[in-house]
């Protein structure tokens, strides 16, 4: 592999979490102006013309071959837990700080062990219980659980984690598919589903509030297709780990634009959170590949 193309992906990967953060920033500095549906449903359409567009400029060939799965099922139940996501987070960002909505959405990897020793009977790594144990440690100091501060949108944020650990395991299991392929089947199915759900809410949009939704939706593409580019220059813990780093956009971003205050109880809930949650994916790696060495 070359130097550059590893440089390239963790530019890539940062991209993609830098996109992130600015997506749900515009999310919460649309506040209450469009309902949360309308606006996912207008990412869904976005996103669904940009990756038709880019499966298209591959020729007819390659094309036919990128809309082919072996999985259908598997994008049908990833699609529902991936607009969870949006659903989840971008509701919740209108009522907390920026940095604790997305930090709460990124405790996908301190979910992911858990998820699946619940419901697939996968037991949990000894070496795991001390890097979830910080992670959470740092998600406790986030929530700040006192009846005085605390607010509910957090618990949603927290299912924006729970439905990002289950999309992940879900793609995992349709591993045999391109990242391209993983992309285009959960545009397909979030169109029709996000807009049977905007159809409740829908109301006419000005183009004042048309462009924001757009930019929306492109930089939902952003973060979608970089981390696809990524994986293809350096390794998925990195770009997981990396990807971690929207935390970190998230803050400075609140910071400037809601002068949201940077307590050493927060700091600390961040850096605790992201800590174990790099533990958790190096630990989750290393057991991965112990496993195909032994069946190798």
């Amino acid at each position: 592999m070359m130097k550059n193309n590893i440089h390239l992906g963790i530019l890539l990967t940062l991209l993609s979490a830098l996109s992130y953060a600015v997506q749900t920033a515009i999310v919460k500095h649309l506040g209450g102006t469009v309902s949360t549906p309308v606006i996912v449903f207008i990412q869904s359409a976005v996103c669904f013309v940009l990756i038709s567009a880019v499966i298209m400029s591959k020729g007819t060939q390659n094309a036919v071959r990128l809309m082919k799965t072996a999985h259908p099922v598997i994008h049908i139940f990833r699609t529902f837990f991936s607009l969870g996501i949006s659903y989840f987070l971008f509701y919740s960002v209108k009522f907390i700080p920026l940095v604790d909505a997305v930090l709460l959405a990124n405790t996908a990897p301190l979910m992911v062990p858990l998820i699946m020793f619940l419901f697939m009977s996968v037991k949990i790594n000894h070496k795991l219980w001390i890097p979830l144990l910080i992670g959470f440690s740092g998600v406790v100091l986030i929530l700040n659980p006192d009846p005085q501060v605390f607010h509910s949108a957090s618990l949603l944020a927290l299912a924006a984690g729970v439905c990002m650990a289950s999309s992940i395991i879900l793609i995992r299991e349709a591993k045999n598919d391109s990242g391209i392929t993983n992309a285009f089947y959960y545009f397909l199915f979030s169109l029709p589903i996000s807009g049977l759900g905007a159809a409740f809410f829908w109301t006419p949009l000005s183009i004042k509030i048309l462009i924001p939704l757009i930019i929306i939706g492109l930089l939902f593409f952003i973060v979608q297709f970089s981390v696809t580019y990524a994986l293809k220059n350096v390794n998925a813990q990195t770009v997981v780990s990396l990807y971690l780093s929207n935390i970190i956009f998230a803050a400075i971003i609140g910071m400037l634009i809601w002068s949201t205050p940077m307590t050493w109880g927060i700091i600390s809930g961040i850096c605790l959170t992201i800590i174990g949650a790099i533990f958790t994916i190096r630990a989750q790696s290393q057991t991965r590949d112990i496993k195909v060495e032994k069946h190798g």
